[in-house]
């Protein structure tokens, strides 16, 4: 079997398994004799917390356009006008 892996990622992969004394290939069969004994992918496919984040601070600034999206300014000045117009009821605070 014949597996292609980029250069920079087999450099840095040599890199670490020579470490724990391992080999490229020994990793591999390692991997796979896993899946095998497992019948799963033997880790976690995810995101890594900086990707999760990034992913996070994207949707907080999404929901935050929304907020101050036309529609909802538009139901704010409807709201400030009744005020205005004194078309709104006052309600006391009631504590539970």
């Amino acid at each position: 079997m014949n597996v292609y892996v980029d250069d920079h990622t087999a450099a840095m992969a040599k890199e670490l398994l020579d470490e724990f004394g391992f080999d490229l290939q020994t990793a591999v069969n390692v991997f796979l004799r896993q899946v095998i004994r497992e019948k799963e992918i033997p880790f976690s496919v995810g995101l890594t917390y900086d990707e999760r984040r990034r992913r996070e601070d994207v949707e907080r600034q999404a929901e935050y356009e929304a907020y101050f999206s036309g529609a909802n300014l538009e139901h704010l000045k409807h709201s400030i006008a009744q005020a205005e117009a004194g078309k709104i009821v006052v309600h006391d605070l009631i504590e539970v």
